[in-house]
């Protein structure tokens, strides 16, 4: 099978802080906030409540020590965050964090310089501990985790996936928010990026959520991973930034000790999303003074993957439309399947269509102008440049919406004009049977009064020319009765 990877892109942002908070504080914070009931509080946390257990959790009660002894090398391999820093003298550092000792090494980093950005990168399913630690540390709004690490589909097997993610996770496993079978071939999986901003001392932090990590053969078995079953192809997403087959100072930093690690794990079976932490950032790289003080052009990358990865989607559904169109069109009895599959189709786009519509009220909002940096001129062609992605990925998505729809009328008009022509000939052929019933009829109930009795034959007085007498008049009575309205018709033509 082939797998589609389509991730929208989900935002968010906070202001300039002087965090004093511990990981303690931050998830009893949480508590508290979940606590509020309506019955006195104005700001209800009801919504908080299962987030408030899951940040509260301990690696015990989440079983995690069961997967590690089963999986160690892999759990050590894993590096569930990666911070990349772009530096005042124009250098890229990026650093990585893994295993258990991960949270506490993030802790003891170097505070962020001046006029410095951070690009911090959480793989995966976030452990309660990561979030403890990074939302205490930048003071993030639990909001955006909360969004984020919360259940988006309630489809029995993305829920099944979800609670054993929760249950026995470890951090970075892979969530899949979404998952279509298109055919026999070919599904998709639905995965999103969430980021938010936070500023400070002149520069700024953006945390960056990635539903990709692990690979998905590690997680819990679902129907995109089955124990039996050969790893599935998936297909790369194909961006298109300016002369970038003419850059020369690309490189390749990958997960390499991670790839090592599993053996089952084949190149075409990595996502790209894979490789953003790392290799993030690499195409400004004559632009790193702004990437330092423009949020909105820095996060241009991210916007550009998120556009081509659904750009590269909308194409497949197009092909997937043409299919069904043309199925319903050349084979008799495929039309049931194709509405299936259309309405099927149509349910897809309208979500992505609401993916769509958040992205570029984000980008039209007065937040998204406040992160334009040192050169405002820049900055407003690179937003300028994503909204226009995401207004032609919106206007795509509605048109094929409306193909869908007008597909469907087009295939249930088709067999309902069917029917009626079936109609028709069946009509046709009652009439044809109701006038040979009107000819026979009669002359069966002549013939079987007269019987054999004719003198010519011997048996009877009566000649033939009586029966001819008796059955000819019958015969044009009957004539007249069955073609009666035609009859009327002509001779009231001829009277006119």
């Amino acid at each position: 099978m082939s797998n589609t990877d389509a991730a929208p892109c989900m935002t968010a942002a906070t202001d300039s802080f002087e965090s004093d908070e511990t990981p303690e504080t931050y998830a009893e914070a949480i508590s508290a906030h979940a606590r509020k009931i309506q019955k006195n509080s104005f700001v209800c946390g009801a919504n908080y409540r299962d987030f408030s257990k899951f940040v509260n959790l301990s690696p015990s009660e989440r079983n995690i020590q069961l997967l590690d002894q089963l999986q160690p090398d892999l759990t050590r391999a894993h590096r569930s965050v990666v911070c990349l820093r772009f530096d005042s003298d124009g250098t890229r550092q990026p650093n990585t964090y893994a295993g258990t000792e991960g949270p506490q090494s993030f802790l003891d980093r170097t505070p962020l310089k001046t006029g410095c950005a951070e690009f911090l990168f959480i793989r995966g399913y976030p452990s309660a501990e990561w979030i403890r630690v990074i939302g205490s540390q930048l003071r993030i709004d639990p909001e955006v985790f909360r969004r984020h690490a919360g259940r988006q589909h309630s489809s029995g097997d993305i829920r099944r996936n979800y609670n054993a993610l929760v249950k026995h996770g470890v951090a970075g496993q892979s969530i899949v928010r979404r998952y279509s079978i298109h055919n026999e071939n070919t599904y998709t999986i639905d995965q999103l990026i969430t980021f938010c901003v936070v500023k400070k001392n002149g520069g700024y932090t953006a945390v960056i959520c990635l539903d990709t990590g692990r690979d998905l053969r590690q997680g819990p078995e679902a129907p995109w991973n089955k124990a039996e079953a050969e790893p599935d192809s998936c297909l790369p997403t194909i961006q298109h930034p300016a002369k970038v087959a003419l850059r020369t100072n690309d490189q390749t930093t990958s997960f390499a000790s991670e790839e090592d690690a599993d053996r089952l794990l084949q190149s075409t079976s990595i996502p790209t999303a894979k490789h953003l932490p790392l290799q993030y950032g690499m195409l400004a790289d004559e632009d790193q003074s702004l990437m330092r003080s423009s949020p909105i052009y820095a996060l241009n990358e991210l916007f550009l993957f998120a556009a081509s990865s659904n750009s590269q989607f909308l194409n497949f559904v197009k092909g997937q439309v043409e299919d069904a169109l043309l199925n319903a069109q050349s084979h008799e009895g495929q039309e049931e399947l194709s509405l299936i599959n259309l309405r099927f189709t149509k349910d897809l786009l309208e979500e992505n269509i609401g993916h769509y519509s958040e992205v570029i009220a984000f980008l039209q909002s007065k937040l998204a102008a406040k992160w334009k940096g040192s050169d405002a001129d820049l900055a407003q062609d690179v937003q300028d440049s994503i909204l226009r992605d995401f207004e032609s990925l919106l206007r795509r998505a509605k048109e094929l919406a409306a193909r869908c729809l007008d597909g469907t009328a087009i295939i249930m008009n088709g067999a309902m004009l069917r029917e009626s022509r079936k109609a028709i000939e069946q009509a046709e052929k009652v009439e044809r049977l109701t006038i040979l019933a009107l000819i026979f009829v009669p002359l069966s109930f002549i013939t079987s009064a007269f019987g054999m009795n004719f003198k010519e034959l011997g048996q009877g007085e009566v000649g033939m020319q009586v029966f001819a007498e008796v059955a000819v008049p019958v015969l044009c009575v009957s004539l007249i009765i069955c073609f009666w309205g035609r009859i009327h018709r002509a001779i009231t033509s001829l009277w006119d």
